[in-house]
C-alpha cells in the first residue's frame, strides 16, 4: 500500500487530530442510522471506529486489501462502485470521507441505492472545501471531487424524495429513485 497520508491509519503524532475527527464522525452518524440490521461501511480503511456502531452487524469494504487484514468483522475486497452483495442486503450504510476519492460518484450512489433495503438510510460524509480553498480549486490531489453543502444538496424533484428534507445528509431509498450527477468533475482519469 502507498501511503499519502489520505488514509486514517494512527492516532500517533501528527495523524491525531485527523484520527479524532474520524472516531468523532462514526460516533455522529451512529445516531442518524438505525439501531438494528446490517450496516454497510463503504470505504472502511482500517476500520478504526467500527466498534461504536454497534449493535448493529458491520460489514466493512475497501479496495485496499491489506486494510482489511485484522478487523474482527466481516470484511470485503471491493470497489464501491461495483459492489458484490445482494440487492437490499443492507439496512444502511455510511461512507466517512470515501466518496470524493471516486471520478464517478454517480455510480457508488447507484450502488449504495441497489444494496439498501427499501427505506434503508445511506450516510455520507465528505469535507467541505469551503473550509479550506477557493470554490473552484480541487485542494487535495486524491480528490476527483469536493463537495460543498449546495452540491449535496440534490434537486428533490430529480431526486425523487431520494433525500428526507430534515437530513439532507441522508439518503433513504425509495422506489424507483435514481440520484442525480453531483457536482462538476475534475479533469483526467485516474484509477478509482
Amino acid at each position: 500500500m502507498i501511503v499519502t497520508g489520505e488514509r486514517v491509519m494512527t492516532a500517533e503524532g501528527g495523524f491525531n487530530p485527523t484520527w479524532q475527527r474520524h472516531v468523532a464522525t462514526y460516533a455522529l452518524c451512529a445516531e442518524l442510522l438505525p439501531e438494528d440490521g446490517r450496516l454497510l461501511d463503504l470505504g472502511c480503511g482500517i476500520g478504526h471506529s467500527f466498534e461504536l456502531l454497534a449493535p448493529r452487524e458491520t460489514v466493512g469494504v475497501d479496495i485496499e486489501p491489506s486494510v482489511l487484514e485484522g478487523q474482527q468483522r466481516e470484511t470485503v475486497v471491493a470497489d464501491m462502485r461495483a459492489l458484490p452483495f445482494e440487492d437490499a442486503s443492507f439496512q444502511s450504510l455510511l461512507s466517512v470521507q470515501s466518496i470524493e476519492h471516486v471520478p464517478d460518484p454517480e455510480r457508488v450512489l447507484s450502488q449504495a441505492r441497489r444494496v439498501l433495503e427499501l427505506n434503508g438510510i445511506a450516510v455520507f460524509v465528505t469535507p467541505n472545501r469551503l473550509t479550506f480553498g477557493a470554490p473552484e480549486e480541487i485542494i487535495d490531489p486524491y480528490h476527483y471531487r469536493e463537495y460543498d453543502p449546495e452540491l449535496l444538496r440534490l434537486d428533490p424533484l430529480r431526486a425523487r424524495r431520494l433525500i428526507p428534507p430534515h437530513a439532507p445528509v441522508a439518503l433513504r431509498r425509495q422506489p424507483d429513485a435514481r440520484p442525480p450527477p453531483l457536482g462538476p468533475r475534475r479533469g483526467g482519469d485516474r484509477p478509482g
